[in-house]
């Protein structure tokens, strides 16, 4: 996932990942982010930044972007 702010101010954004779900249309696989939770690792930084459970508040800084990879939460973790 990767959200840009191309302003020259920083941009404070509120991250619902439920509204966010993708669905490929062949092979009908989804993102289901309403309802499966994964975890947020920061590829710029290399650190892991919780879960998708909740929303999240962050700020893009001015003429920046952040970059996360989701991956499906593993189970008894």
């Amino acid at each position: 996932m990767c959200l840009f702010n191309r302003t020259k101010e920083a941009k404070p954004y509120m991250i619902n990942w439920s509204q966010l779900d993708f669905k490929d249309e062949v092979s009908g696989m989804s993102t289901a982010l309403a309802t499966k939770v994964y975890t947020i690792k920061n590829l710029w930084s290399g650190k892991t930044e919780g879960l998708t459970g909740k929303n999240r508040k962050v700020t893009i800084l001015p003429e920046d972007v952040i970059l996360y990879k989701l991956s499906p939460k593993e189970k008894n973790k």
